[in-house]
């Protein structure tokens, strides 16, 4: 791909042109076009949301805008956006519930923050008044600490607190869509005793405060009110001076309501069942996984060997982003004998292959004291469970591990053709792959771009993990600082739920899977898609992971070993020395 670059403009003036308030409640994939009918993987108008054909089959898509000027659409294809006025991919942050619900639409993924939260507020040990928020589709607080927000005058959409700690959240303004949800909170008290919230949906929360009206479903206004719990624990309802201590609701999803004076609970599938479906909002995209974590994995690949019995079947009611059954969290580990018989086979593998592409994910830095997200102790895991993974050093302390640095050697000595990686830690960079040499799809926690000259400043620092709160609404990946070159804003790298990847890296990593003979798989579980589904396209695929997957029938070896092992085993093998990381080896 020498010579090739796409570059998506991420200030196109057309986006907050369109419609985006009027985008259906789900997306058709595969709708045939509109004009020709045929049924591939079309064009989606952002305007008027019809489906056309590409210039690859009859171009009707470029024709409607042609006749219609609709100036931006969608492309099936690989969810990317399009501008015909701008002649330019593009990117904006308004852009992710298309994202969302066409990822929904395509690979069967619920979406995610289907809702453009136009106002966007992070603070941290402070007071904020809001007097007026009718201009929001809907009001966002994000990663928030020791912050207290009180919402008064006129309201808005929803209300949606993500990720936020310690902090209060009053309500004395109508909320117009009757949603207040809070998504992955964690002591927090929200106050709504002077209105009327029809709706409150916790996620995802721990130590939550919800202080009702004493008429709460009892008076008429009052009628049908709900409080919606999804994997919560520790929630106590105040109704008035009545302080009620809901069951652990960690592993069900409760819709409570106040029947002859007594507070029940039903299943939600129950209630709707009986009353309909529940209005709500979709949890906001979360936030970029915190100092303590790097972004979540994206893939892994197949199996072979002694492999074990296929996993029980997964909670189809769970809604979370870590294992949903204790079989699938479960490691495993092959027994010595077996771990050098594969180690051996991979060896051979590794010597006979000509275009070699390692695949990375969070399993890879463990052994740095950054924790995975699916494991036992994995971040997502235990957050299912009320708790916390446990980190004892910033992610500007840890370093890389011998299989980072065994991975670096190989890139270097060009036996590894590129790396693919879905961490978010920096580490592959800082033990001395070029960035010619790597794909990081969900972005780096040390770099930071800017949003007119693409200029890229790769710090010392995890640049994501304060933000700018007047920049931040304008644009959530903002940091505040500004560009030495231009004066354009810089924006982190980092990718959450919900968004599109970064087009180039994407397209690199897609191309260079294409090449593949040797697909090497390490420390991913394999959940999130479209990275998962790279390593399958090269010819040979081999997967390093303690907890099965599900590509693991379709690979050429399977390994149940740490990855620091199975790399430093793989160096003897090859007779190529692993060296040591230093200050000086970072790219």
């Amino acid at each position: 791909m020498e010579g090739f670059a796409v570059t998506p403009k991420r200030d196109c003036p057309h986006v907050r042109q369109l419609p985006l308030r009027q985008l259906p409640a789900s997306l058709r994939y595969l709708s045939p076009c509109a004009e020709c009918g045929d049924t591939n993987e079309n064009w989606l108008c952002l305007t008027c949301f019809t489906h056309h054909c590409s210039r690859y089959v009859k171009g009707h898509a470029a024709r409607h805008y042609d006749e219609t000027r609709h100036p931006c659409s969608m492309s099936f294809a690989d969810l990317s956006f399009w501008c015909y006025e701008c002649d330019s991919y593009i990117e904006h942050h308004s852009l992710r519930a298309v994202t969302a619900l066409a990822s929904e639409a395509k690979f069967k993924e619920p979406p995610v923050g289907s809702l453009t939260f136009e106002a966007v507020i992070t603070e941290r040990n402070k007071e904020l008044n809001i007097s007026d928020c009718t201009s929001a589709d809907a009001m966002l607080f994000k990663t928030c600490t020791h912050c207290t927000a009180r919402i008064s005058g006129a309201g808005c959409h929803s209300v949606a607190a993500s990720r936020c700690v310690q902090c209060i959240l009053e309500l004395s303004a109508e909320v117009l869509g009757g949603v207040v949800l809070l998504s992955g909170c964690n002591e927090v008290r929200l106050d709504t005793k002077a209105i009327v919230v029809p709706v409150i949906i916790l996620e995802d929360c721990f130590t939550v405060d919800v202080l009702l009206p004493k008429e709460w479903g009892t008076e008429e206004k009052y009628r049908g009110a709900l409080c919606v719990t999804k994997c919560c624990s520790n929630v106590r309802l105040c109704i008035g001076e009545r302080a009620l201590t809901l069951d652990n609701t960690r592993s069900s999803s409760l819709v409570w309501t106040m029947n002859d004076n007594a507070l029940q609970a039903v299943d939600v599938e129950s209630y709707e069942k009986k009353h309909g479906a529940i209005k709500r909002i979709s949890a906001p995209p979360a936030a970029a996984a915190p100092a303590t974590v790097h972004r979540d994995e994206a893939e892994t690949a197949p199996a072979a060997c002694t492999a074990p019995p296929p996993p029980a079947a997964a909670d189809t009611n769970y809604t979370g982003h870590g294992h949903s059954t204790e079989e699938e969290i479960k490691e495993f580990f092959d027994t010595p004998e077996d771990f050098e018989i594969k180690m051996k086979s991979l060896a051979e593998l590794v010597k006979k292959s000509k275009y070699i592409v390692v695949y990375t994910g969070a399993g890879i830095s463990t052994s740095a004291s950054i924790p995975d997200y699916r494991g036992p102790k994995g971040v997502w895991t235990m957050q299912d469970k009320g708790g916390r993974a446990e980190m004892n050093i910033t992610l500007e302390e840890a370093v890389p591990t011998s299989a980072h640095m065994a991975i670096a050697e190989l890139v270097r000595t060009g036996v590894v053709a590129y790396v693919v990686s879905t961490n978010i830690d920096g580490l592959h960079r800082r033990s001395g792959i070029p960035k010619d040499k790597i794909s990081e799809l969900h972005g780096n926690c040390y770099i930071e771009t800017c949003n007119k000259c693409h200029t890229e400043y790769h710090r010392s620092y995890d640049v994501s993990s304060v933000k700018h709160v007047d920049m931040y609404a304008f644009d959530p990946h903002a940091t505040g600082r500004k560009c030495d070159k231009c004066d354009g804003y810089l924006i982190d790298s980092i990718i959450n739920f919900g968004e599109s990847l970064p087009v180039l890296p994407t397209a690199v990593a897609v191309e260079s899977s294409r090449k593949a003979d040797l697909a090497l798989v390490l420390g991913t579980s394999m959940m999130v898609h479209p990275a998962c589904d790279m390593p399958g396209q090269a010819r040979e695929m081999v997967i390093c992971n303690l907890q099965r997957t599900m590509f693991d029938k379709q690979c050429s070896l399977r390994i149940f070993e740490r990855t620091d092992k199975v790399m430093t085993r793989l160096m003897e093998l090859l007779g190529v020395r692993v060296p040591p990381f230093t200050a000086a080896t970072k790219q």
